[in-house]
Order: C-alpha cells, then structure tokens, then sequence
C-alpha cells in the first residue's frame, strides 16, 4: 500500500492525494546442474486504486504514471520476469548467461548497486534485461561484459515486450577495492520528448552515450566497530540529440557501525553531486543522464532524479530486536544548477508513446529543492514472512514553492512479503 500527499498544486492543478494498493507474485523454477543453471520465472503484477487526476503541474507522484500507461485505475499484467541459461565452468573461473535476467550495475556495494543501471526493484512492475553476459572471477580479480536490452517494467503496465531500441554495452574489471567500468547506451525511440532544458520536440530520441569510471568500496576495522569507506565517480561524453554531451556524477560516503553493542547501532554520511547544463542553447549538453537507474531513497526515486541534483544525507539503523531494524535518513536536496531543470523518473519505461522515462519541471532561477526525512520499521516475522512499514516527509524549497501551493509531501507505505523456496 502506498498513500501519496504530493505538494498541493496550484488552483488549475491536480489532485495530490491518493492511495494504492498494489500486489506482485513471482513463481519460478530454476534448474541447477553440474555446469549449467536455467531459470524460468512468472511475475503477475496488479494496482488499484490508480488516479485519474493527479497531473499538474508535472505527474504528483508515480501514481498517474501507472495510470497513464494503463489507461484505466486498474493495471494488470502477467509477463516473463526471467528466462535464462547460464553457463559455467566453460573455462576456469568463466561463465556464460543467455536470455531475460536480472542486472544491476555495481554489484560490488550495495551502496551502489543499480546506481546507473537497475532492475528498479520498488515499482511494481520492475524491469528486466533480454541479453547476454560473461563473467570471470579467479582470487585476485573479476571482470564482465554484458550486451543487454531492457524491458519494458516500471510504471508501465505491458512489462513483457523488450525495449529494441535501447541498446547497452557494459564492461567492469574489479580487483580488490577498486572497480572501473565503462557504459555505452544507445536509445532510438520513435518517442517525441527531449528531457533537457531546450524546451525542444524532436521526431524522436537521438541518445548516443559513453560512461566511464571507477569505484572504490572497502571496510575495515576502527575503534570498537567497523567503518567502511564507498567512492564513486563517473563522466559521460557522446551525443545528445545531435549535441554534444559532456557530464559527471560522484559520490562520497562514510559509515560506521558497532556489531557488538547493544541494538546494533549504525551511522553513515555522505553526498551526491550529479551535473546539470547552466547554458540551454549552446552545441553541448551537460546534465548527467543516470540512463536505467535503481537509485535511493526509494520511497522517492521516482521523484528526484540523480540530474541536475546534489544530495547530501545522514542515515542511522538500529536493531532492538534480532528479527526488528528501525532506520531514518534526512536529505537535503538541491539543484546543480539553477539555469536546468528539476527532473524526475527511472529510465525507459516503454518502446512507445510520449513518455521518455524522465520528466522535468522547471527550476525558476532556485537551487533549493528542500529537506526530506524518512523512517522505517521492518520486522521478519518468519522466516519466510516480512513486513515493512515507511513514512516520508518533505519540506519544498523554493524550487517547490515558486511552482506548488503547498511546499509538504508525505508518503506512507506499507508492505508485507513472503516467501516459499
């Protein structure tokens, strides 16, 4: 269940208060021999209570996202999640996978996994990846490369088809701490959106892109506990629409925790800083294009894109209990640069239609997007049944306030989970 109080828009806006209940079952099968695995998987995915009114200004919200890709309040589906072969032992250390599978970029840390290319596990529908991949590991170090095609998933209620037109290149050597990767996207869309600051409508996407960069994960032992260290940062060159793209993200952060105390406390800080595009109509394009994201705050993910975007936050967990963990985070969120747009979405959602995956309002000369604040209680109440409960407040800056009524956002969900395997 989700429950949305969006900002209050103005009088000619939208309706920002809304509720869904959702539903998502997975059966699969999965076959594991002496050099091969095959997994098969089902997924049935379903909404209602989806809004009919709650546009304007921008979508509030991912709910009249799944209703404008269903058409109706209602959305079902069934559709493929996985169908895949994977080889093994090909040589030593070597393996193969073929077919729809699961993919997420920087598996290394779940800090940042999916950061540039994700499942985007927290919508209903989710996404998949038809395509290929190999992987090597010996003790030293690890490498991939992978050619894959999303699905479409997300908000968009027809979650089988493949997205033909969006194309990736992935490859990633690791050893150690350290990971470098590189990234080429391609999409071609016939999608007649452009999400950048030129206010343009092309015939169609024209998105040719590279990504290149490095990370550094490693925890250690300080003191009575453990610290770990994450470092992430990548640059992006290609062509945008016939311009030329030249961008950057990065981010920084710093944990602790003490697994011997009593509740088990943990604390972590960090920023993300994602480039925007201060001049709108020269011949290069500079906003950072996180391509097919599963980011966090995932209550939020939807609602501020890692474009145009600096993140700083602190986090803290507690666990009372061995099956209870209690966790808050508090962001304070802005823009880049104030001349580009505030920016929203996951990615590609569909091969068709007219929405591109990321949206975008504009700034009005503001930075301040405001401070968001979270908590969540998750409780396993068996081994195979869990529950989880989350709220999220926003304060709008004056980036919200120059385009809301109001400048609060609340978010509450409730989600239960259980598992037979």
């Amino acid at each position: 269940m989700e429950s949305w109080s969006f900002f209050d828009p103005p009088p000619t806006g939208g309706d920002p208060t809304y509720s869904l209940l959702g539903n998502r079952a997975t059966m699969g099968v999965r076959i594991a021999a002496t050099r091969f695995d095959v997994l098969g998987a089902f997924q049935y995915a379903q909404l209602i209570g989806l809004p009919r009114l709650a546009t304007g200004p921008g979508p509030l919200g991912p709910g009249p996202l799944y209703y404008e890709a269903a058409g109706n309040p209602r959305a079902y589906q069934l559709y493929f999640k996985a169908l895949s072969l994977r080889v093994r032992a090909l040589a030593p250390g070597l393996s193969f996978e073929v077919g729809r599978m699961s993919y997420a970029s920087n598996p290394e840390s779940p800090r940042l996994a999916g950061r540039l290319i994700g499942n985007v596990e927290w919508t209903m529908s989710e996404r998949a990846f038809d395509g290929a991949r190999v992987d090597y590991a010996n003790a030293s170090w690890r490498a991939h490369a992978s050619f894959l095609m999303p699905t479409q998933g997300a908000y968009e209620e027809s979650a089988n088809p493949t997205i033909g037109k969006v194309q990736l290149a992935s490859a990633s050597f690791s050893a150690g701490p350290v990971t470098i990767f590189g990234h080429r996207y391609r999409d071609t869309r016939a999608i007649p959106v452009r999400p950048d600051n030129t206010f343009r409508i092309p015939a169609g996407v024209d998105i040719s892109i590279g990504t290149v960069g490095a990370s550094y994960v490693r925890e250690y032992t300080a003191g009575a506990g453990r610290a770990d260290a994450v470092l992430w940062a990548a640059t992006q060159f290609g062509d945008w629409y016939g311009q030329l793209h030249h961008a950057a993200s990065g981010i920084a952060e710093l944990g602790y925790r003490w697994p011997r105390a009593s509740w088990q406390p943990a604390v972590r800080a960090g920023i993300v800083h994602a480039s925007g595009d201060d001049r709108s109509f020269d011949r290069t394009h500079r906003t950072f294009f996180p391509m097919l994201p599963t980011t966090s705050p995932d209550l939020l993910s939807g609602t501020f894109a890692q474009m145009n975007l600096r993140d700083v936050s602190v986090s803290a967990t507690l666990q009372p209990h061995p099956r209870v963990i209690v966790a808050a985070d508090v962001h304070r969120l802005s823009l880049v640069k104030p001349q580009d747009r505030w920016y929203s979405g996951t990615g590609a959602t569909a091969f068709a239609g007219d929405y591109f995956g990321y949206s975008s309002r504009a700034s009005v000369s503001e930075t301040d997007l405001g401070t968001y604040m979270q908590g969540s209680l998750e409780s396993t109440l068996s081994n195979r049944w869990t529950v989880k409960a989350s709220m999220g407040f926003v304060s709008g800056g004056a980036v919200v306030r120059r385009q809301f009524a109001g400048h609060r956002l609340r978010v509450f969900t409730l989600e239960s989970r259980i598992r037979f395997d």
